[in-house]
């Protein structure tokens, strides 16, 4: 018999005896985190995605892309564009942001690889 049907039920005892002998109060639980520390694990998740996100609509601006190429989900990076939004009192950057919210549009999940508008908009400004 093969021992990978061990690995379960052995897993389980020591599970069971551990928490019989020690109690659940032996499992570590962690530390809330303080407000502090959450604006700056937030401030540093802002200041590593948003310039990733915005080298590649600069470079990019007509291409639709698929999510997966986005550095966080389409939701995550929502989050991250508000937060970053809420972070600034700059108007400059408030612009920035609120378009690189808009152009989140331009990242789909039912395509695999990206779609350059640029290579067929000359075709579609010649006169018929």
């Amino acid at each position: 018999m093969d021992g990978a049907f061990l690995i379960f039920p052995v897993a389980f005892f020591l599970l069971w005896w551990f928490l019989r002998n020690k109690g659940p109060s032996a499992i570590p639980t962690p530390r809330p985190e303080t407000p502090e520390e959450r604006h700056r694990r937030l401030a540093k998740l802002v200041s590593e995605v948003v310039p990733d996100y915005g080298e590649i609509i600069e470079k990019w601006p007509l291409t639709i892309f698929p999510a997966s190429r986005l550095p966080l989900s389409k939701e995550d990076m929502k989050t991250v564009l508000r937060m970053a939004w809420t972070m600034t009192d700059d108007p400059t950057l408030k612009r920035h942001v609120s378009t690189g919210y808009v152009l989140l549009a331009n990242f789909r999940d039912d395509i695999e690889r990206p779609i350059d508008l640029t290579l067929r908009l000359p075709n579609l400004l010649r006169p018929t």
